[in-house]
């Protein structure tokens, strides 16, 4: 995948403060952000309609790219570097940039703005339309190919196919859709081919995560733990093996400062587990550094839990989960508001007549009934406390670990020494306290320099009041996935676990049927596996082949897709579902190298046939029609002889008579002629 996520801890904390990464988008910004696992940033601008990049979190832009862009929404960059950015406020489109943003193309056209986008791992695009109530998709290797709902409808409202003014979505890598479904103020979760969505934060959630106010954000870790941009609350929570836990913004007040959010829009990891929020009110992006990520030890978390009770709202903190900090608001019928604050914080209570609060502590819970209360304050320091009291029976505190019961009658005056905590208590007066713990001792702790548990019954049980177990399932809770422990002291770690029918493996950890299948057990050994749609096989682990009974014409090349299949054309000559449309310069191509090789071919049997023919004629029939030309030629060829030089003889005769002399005479002018 193109997009971070990090392996982060159950008891990884943020720093409380964020440093701004980015601002000056221009007013009314509506800017996303993406981060890739090469921490290069991208953010939309939207005062001049630009993509701006970060190069590894530098601290000046390294490249702008000028997109004439009309208020985009959000953005995403895939692992070949292909930017999908909206552009639909006034385009209708979503654009597609490549070869490091100098060409521009048409990914999706879509009938308004996108408010969040995706692309999967099977290159399939995902746009969130809020003012439509949908998320639709669209296969980006089929050219011929629509967009589709994938989740949604045109209209409005809170069943399970329905969505209204959805924002973010996440992808995983099993195709599960998760939108951040603002208008009512919850995340669904869409299986692959699933048009009904599952609640799985906000009210009708599985697990309680507290009000959501209109979230806008979703991002999934490697551990598939959830973060959520709560907007409207002005905060960052996440999911955890204890539920759902504030990060970022947790006073769930808006502000400008560094510790304070107004209407965040969207979040992405960098790859060091880093946080990225965009701002939207304060024009900004804010970077909050992960400060521990250490799964060995144990820091500060905050619980969020919400509890309802005669007005009374109550957020718990867990502290290396022993000390509980409980900040807990309460709302008289005159709708004062009180606070108290445990553990480095400090509260106020006001209220007048009779209200009761519920304070919540980890491993004890305590009603109490206060009557005509002036004001109450609890500090916490380090070291000692005292308490001014009148009329008060008996109630439990605990602190850091230690428990301690203490009775007190009429007006009287106790202090006593407790671990980092000091508390002071002025005019009030309590009345019936009663509480779930009934250990009672009357020592005073303050003789103590160190805390020392007693001594249980049970030698398998610790704890101030005996009631903590450690058998090592109670310990460790060791079984995933919903499965059932018990205690073996005949094992090698003292524990075996009864898994369900899906898991199997020593602490049921190895799922049985694989790519979200159902496992349907026969007999205690025996199994089958109902596998989702695309997947076969008797784990669900293959893939179905798609290309099995599919031709790709023109050389073309079938890939097997989920659920589906594309035939990838080799030219841009060729295009259709199956490469089986030509394009016309293509024809024309075509038609011309026909034409070019059909006479080659037919000017070479014609040369063939000419000699054949010459042959036949020679040897067959004794005709030799280039017989004559041929001595011709030859004797062309033939050296013409050289002219030899005139010779003249000439015969003297001595002593000849005068006739013999003119006979030879004569004779020797005939032979002279004839030479």
């Amino acid at each position: 995948v193109s997009y971070n996520q990090p392996k982060i801890c159950p008891n990884a904390s943020w720093g409380l403060n964020g440093t701004t990464f980015a601002t000056n988008y221009g007013p009314g910004s509506y800017s996303g952000i993406f981060i890739n696992t090469n921490n290069t940033i991208y953010i939309p601008n939207n005062a001049n309609g630009s993509i701006q990049i970060w190069s590894n979190e530098s601290l000046y832009s390294s490249k702008i790219i000028y997109a004439n862009l009309s208020n985009p929404y959000s953005i995403f960059v895939t692992t070949n570097g292909d930017i999908y950015v909206d552009n639909a406020y006034s385009y209708g489109r979503v654009d597609k940039w490549t070869n490091n943003g100098s060409n521009r193309s048409t990914a999706m056209y879509v009938n308004s703005s996108c408010y969040g986008l995706f692309v999967d791992t099977n290159d399939t695009l995902y746009c969130s339309i809020s003012s439509l109530h949908q998320v639709v998709k669209k296969l980006l290797n089929d050219p011929s190919s629509t967009s589709t709902v994938a989740a949604g409808g045109n209209v409005s409202g809170s069943t399970p196919d329905m969505l209204q003014n959805p924002y973010g979505i996440f992808v995983d890598t099993n195709f599960d859709l998760y939108v951040a479904d603002c208008g009512n103020d919850l995340i669904q979760l869409f299986s692959l081919g699933q048009l009904n969505g599952t609640t799985v934060a906000g009210n009708g959630s599985v697990n309680p995560t507290g009000i959501l106010n209109c979230p806008r954000g979703i991002v999934l870790d490697a551990h598939n733990q959830l973060y959520i941009v709560d907007s409207s609350n002005h905060r960052i929570i996440r999911s955890g093996p204890n539920g759902f836990q504030c990060i970022i913004g947790c006073s769930n007040q808006s502000g400008s400062t560094h510790d304070k959010l107004n209407l965040p829009r969207t979040l992405y990891f960098d790859s060091y587990g880093n946080i990225f929020v965009t701002d939207y009110k304060n024009n900004r992006t804010q970077k909050f550094r992960l400060l521990n990520n250490s799964c060995d030890g144990y820091t500060t978390q905050q619980s969020i839990m919400t509890t309802t009770m005669a007005g009374v709202s109550s957020s718990s903190t867990i502290i290396n989960q022993n000390l509980v900090t409980t900040d807990t608001t309460v709302f008289d019928q005159k709708g004062t508001t009180n606070q108290e604050t445990t553990s480095k914080m400090s509260s106020s209570i006001y209220t007048t007549n009779t209200t009761s609060f519920a304070e919540i502590t980890y491993g004890m819970s305590s009603t109490t009934n206060i009557t005509n209360i002036t004001s109450f304050s609890e500090t916490t320091s380090e070291m000692s406390s005292s308490m001014n009291t009148t009329n008060t029976t008996s109630f439990p505190e605990t602190t850091s670990g230690m428990s301690s019961l203490i009775s007190i009658t009429r007006t009287t005056s106790l202090s006593k020494t407790t671990y980092e905590t000091s508390s002071m208590t002025n005019h009030y007066d309590l009345t019936s306290v009663t509480s779930s713990d009934q250990f009672t001792t009357t020592q005073s702790l303050s003789l103590l320099p160190f805390f020392v548990a007693p001594p249980c019954s049970n030698e398998y049980k610790i704890g101030m009041n005996c009631s903590s177990s450690i058998a090592p399932c109670d310990i460790l809770n060791p079984c995933q996935n919903y499965g059932t422990c018990f205690n073996n002291n005949e094992t090698l770690y003292g524990y075996t676990c009864n898994c369900t029918s899906d898991f199997s493996g020593s602490e049921c950890e190895i799922n049985r049927c694989w790519n979200n299948g159902s496992c349907i057990e026969r007999t205690a050994t025996a199994f089958n596996c109902s596998c989702q749609s695309g997947w076969q096989g008797r784990h669900c682990e293959i893939k179905i082949n798609y290309c099995e009974n599919v031709t790709c014409f023109n050389s073309g090349i079938c890939r097997s897709l989920l659920l589906d299949y594309t035939c990838e054309c080799l030219s841009k000559s060729f295009t259709g579902r199956h490469c089986e449309i030509t394009q016309n310069t293509m024809v024309i191509h075509q038609m011309v190298s026909k034409s070019i090789g059909y006479i080659s071919i037919i000017f070479i049997v014609g040369v063939c046939m000419f000699f054949v023919i010459m042959d036949i004629l020679k040897y067959c029939f004794r005709i030799d029609p280039a017989k004559s030309q041929l001595k011709k030629t030859q004797q062309k060829k033939r050296p013409k002889k050289a002219k030899r030089p005139l010779i003249i003889q000439k015969f003297a005769y001595v002593n000849a008579s005068p006739l013999k002399a003119k006979i030879q005479e004569e004779s020797s002018f005939i032979k002279r002629t004839n030479i």
